[in-house]
Order: structure tokens, then sequence, then C-alpha cells
């Protein structure tokens, strides 16, 4: 305030511009919106009348902050998009990038999120010259898709926040933890949501720290300043005394004795004053050892209540997995007794019927309905067979596999190879069973559209993934009309359940690859 009196004085109007863009954002920084909106429609009179057009269209902006901190939106974004409007002349990078992101920022309050994400995917497609501009519009566009729900482009948005963040500072590093955290949470990702979380913290405590470290600093330099202060005071004292002196001896002594007791009481002050900071930097001290013990009570409840958190999820997925074999079982089990049975029965009432006695026309019609009803039987039999075969109780995955591939291979339509490698036979049972889901879903698929005569399932369980390949001679992806894409999204909702992600390729030695990791 003084320095901006003292140019004012002077009619400095360069300094004005910049103490009073300095006094707003001190104010901002104390969430004092009013005398931030104060000081910025000050210094924007001042940008538009001494200063130049680049300083003008900012200070714009900056009017608009302080309207967003008063949390006066309409006003807040008028001023965004003057700004922006003046710089379609001026065409600075810097201040397009500024202006859409914070009329995104207004967006979101208002909940037109689509309008949000137009501006912003504008803005991370500008070069600004700022190196965390991709990381921070990033990080926003990724806030906005987790408030719509959209996990899969927010974990995307999140990822290139993070991977593009070459910034060494705290408060980016902080944010874009918060972000994945969030995201991972959202998605059921309880490691990467605690990895993050645990980042989020970490970062957090330093920034405490730092924080703690500079008040300590600024106390050490308070009492610098008083301590100087008192040295001038009392060299202005000194000073005071030889004039005295020199002036009127009785009344230098009697000056002097005076001295002595402002020194004396002044001393007594600085003792006083010493032995106070001393008690603050004490306290200081405790809360810095209190505050240590409590954030390692805190992780270590964290910690706890991950691990039983991670402990139910286990529970929970036993549970749902041996709910869905039996329901399996029981679906399969009314399929076959009581559908197939009632199929048995029309087609034994069919046969019943004399068809030397029908007409041509009705023989026709009679034989079509005979081969429906052997067709709905077989598929009826095939259905309860694979929902959960006995195979795969007895004998597990690769029993299961072998079974369904010797019956593809007795037809001699196609020829399957089966190649196995590594041990299956401690195999999480809900993992195989998706797995054998995946394998039947991809040979059937095989068979009804690739039009091939030779294909191959290799099982590879070594060193630290769990990996099915399944191959095939046939027509290939480009040629195959019914290669929709729905396949392909049924089988990743199916391995998403278990950690896996699927690949489909084409190359030279097979026509059609199915690359499954675990």
């Amino acid at each position: 305030m003084k320095a901006l009196a003292i140019s004012e004085s002077l009619k400095d109007f360069q300094n004005q511009i910049a103490i009073t863009l300095k006094i707003k954002s001190r104010f901002g920084g104390l969430d004092d919106y009013k005398n931030s909106l104060k000081y910025a429609l000050q210094h924007s009179e001042l940008c538009k009348k001494y200063g130049t057009e680049r300083q003008y269209i900012l200070s714009l902006n900056n009017i608009g902050i302080a309207y967003f901190g008063l949390k006066d939106y309409k006003n807040s974004l008028k001023y965004y998009e003057l700004c922006r409007l003046l710089n379609q002349k001026f065409k600075s990078n810097q201040i397009e990038n500024v202006a859409l992101i914070n009329i995104a920022k207004v967006k979101v309050i208002e909940k037109k999120y689509d309008e949000a994400l137009l501006n912003l995917k504008k803005a991370i497609k500008i070069d600004d010259g700022f190196d965390d501009r991709i990381p921070f519009v990033a990080n926003e566009i990724a806030k906005i898709y987790l408030n719509q729900g959209n996990l899969n482009q927010a974990l995307i948005y999140a990822k290139m926040s993070e991977n593009s963040n070459k910034s060494k500072d705290i408060e980016t590093k902080l944010y874009i933890s918060k972000t994945l955290h969030e995201v991972y949470k959202k998605r059921g990702d309880v490691r990467l949501a605690y990895l993050y979380l645990e980042n989020y913290s970490n970062i957090k405590l330093r920034e405490d720290s730092i924080k703690n470290s500079k008040l300590i600093n600024y106390i050490s330099l308070d009492y610098k300043n008083q301590k100087q202060t008192q040295e001038i005071t009392n060299l202005n004292i000194e000073n005071q005394e030889k004039q005295n002196r020199n002036n009127l001896l009785l009344l230098g002594v009697l000056a002097s004795f005076m001295a002595i007791g402002i020194i004396l009481f002044f001393y007594n002050s600085l003792r006083n004053k010493n032995t106070l900071i001393n008690f603050q930097k004490s306290e200081i001290e405790d809360l810095n050892k209190n505050l240590e013990i409590k954030v390692d009570e805190r992780t270590l409840e964290l910690k706890l209540a991950n691990e039983e958190l991670i402990r139910k999820n286990h529970e929970i997925l036993e549970a749902l997995f041996k709910g869905q074999s039996i329901e399996r079982k029981r679906v399969a089990s009314e399929l076959h007794d009581n559908l197939g049975s009632t199929l048995s029965a029309l087609k034994w009432r069919l046969e019943a019927i004399n068809g030397n006695n029908l007409t041509e026309k009705e023989r026709k019609i009679y034989s079509g309905i005979m081969d429906m009803m052997k067709n709905a039987y077989n598929e009826v039999r095939h259905i309860s067979h694979n929902l959960l075969p006995a195979e795969f109780e007895e004998k597990g995955l690769i029993g299961a596999v072998e079974k369904l591939i010797s019956d593809i291979n007795q037809s001699q339509k196609l020829q399957i190879n089966l190649i196995k490698k590594g041990n299956f036979d401690n195999l999480d049972n809900k993992i195989a069973l998706e797995l054998y889901s995946v394998s039947m879903e991809v040979i059937n698929n095989i068979l009804k559209h690739s039009q091939a005569t030779l294909a191959e399932v290799c099982f590879d369980n070594q060193n630290q993934n769990l990996k099915l390949f399944i191959r095939d001679n046939g027509i290939g992806l480009i040629n195959n009309q019914n290669s929709n894409g729905m396949g392909l999204k049924n089988l990743n909702n199916r391995l998403e359940t278990i950690g896996g992600r699927v690949e489909v390729i084409e190359n030279d030695d097979w026509k059609t690859e199915v690359r499954i990791v675990v």
C-alpha cells in the first residue's frame, strides 16, 4: 500500500500497474475477493490508459478471476469472453489458452460439461509456451469426465496429465495424484487407488513441511528485523547523546541517564521477546513431532483398512463366483431336464405322424419342422453342457478345453490343435471359468464365420502372466462380414472382471490371431 501511495505521488504509472496487480493477487491469495476485485478494476483502468494492449486484455481476465472468487459466475464469464474476443485481434496463444481454461471452469460450475470439454480440448492443442499446459488441461478434462461418470476417458486424460508432467511444482503433482486416485477408486481398482492416495498424502505432507519451514524462517526473519530495528534505535540514541553533550554538558549527563534507562527498558523488552520466540519455536517443534506421530498413525489405519477392504473384496468375489457356478448348474439342469424333455416329447409326437398321409407340400413343412426340432434339441444340449461342463469341475480348465476340442475334431469340419505350457493345477476358479467361456466363444466364432480348416489353441502359464492365443487360417477380419466389433466387446467385458486384456491381429502365418493376457 505504501509503495502504491509513493508511485501515485510520483505519477509513476508503470509502477502503479505492477503494484495494483500484486495487491490484487495478494488479496486473492487471502480469499478477500471483494478487495481483490477493487484493485483488479483499478489495475484494468491503469492498463487501459497507460499500459500495453496485452496488459489491458489480461487485466480483463483478472477481473473475471475476482468475480469467480466472489461466485458471481455471470460477470466472471462476461469478462473471460471479452478477454478472448479482444485477443482475436492481438492473437496471443497464452491469452487464448487462459481465456479458454477460465471459461471452461465457469461451464463446469454451471454443469455444462460438453461446452467445458470443447474449450479445454481447444486449449490443450494450442502451444502457449508453458510446460505445464498439457498436464494442467488434461487433468481438468479428466475431472470433467469423472463428474460425468465416463471413467475410461477420465483415465486416459489423467494418465496423459501424469505422463506429460515434467514440472517439479508440488501443487501440479498434488492435483494429478488426487485425480488419478479418484478415477481408480471409482473404477474399483483398489491397489492403484491406494497407490495414488499414498502419493497424494506424501506430497501433501512434504508441502505442509515446507510451509512449516517457511513459517519458522519468517519468525526468524521477523526476529532479525526487530533486532536490527533496535540496533538502529540504539544508534540514533547514541547520536542524540553526543549532540546533547556537545551542546549542554549538564543536559548531556541527564540525557545519558535517560538513555541508560531506555536501554535497560529495551533490553528487558528484547529479552522478553527472545523468551517468547524460543517458547514459540519449542511449540512449533512439538507440533511437528505430534503431526508426524498422527500421520504415522493415520497411515497405519489406512493400510489396515485397505487390507481389510481387499480381504472383503476377495470374499465377495469368491461368493459371487460360487453363486454364479450354482446358478450355471441350475440353469443347465433346467435346460436339460425341462426344456430338453419337452423338445424330446414334441419330437416323438411329430414322429408319430404318418408322412405318407400328407400332401407333398405338407411333407416338406413336416420335414422342415422335424429338422428344426432336432437342431433346437441339439442346441439346448450344447448350451446346457457349455454352461458348466462336467469336465470343468472334474478336470479343470485344460480338461474342459480338451473335451471341447475333441468333440469339434470328431466332426472333421475343423481341426484344432491344443498346446499347453506351464502348470494350471492351482489356477483360480473364476479366472479358469472365464477363460473357458472366452475360449468357447472364440472357437464358436471360428466355426460360424471364419471358414477355417485349421486352428490352434495355446495356453501359456509361465513367468508372471497367463496367456491364451487362439489362431485360425480362415478368411480373416477384413473379409469377414460378420465382424462388427460386438464379439470383441463381449470378450473385453468378460476379461475386465479378471484383469485381462484382448488383442486381435492378422499375420501371414495365421490369418486371424486372438491374444489374451491376464
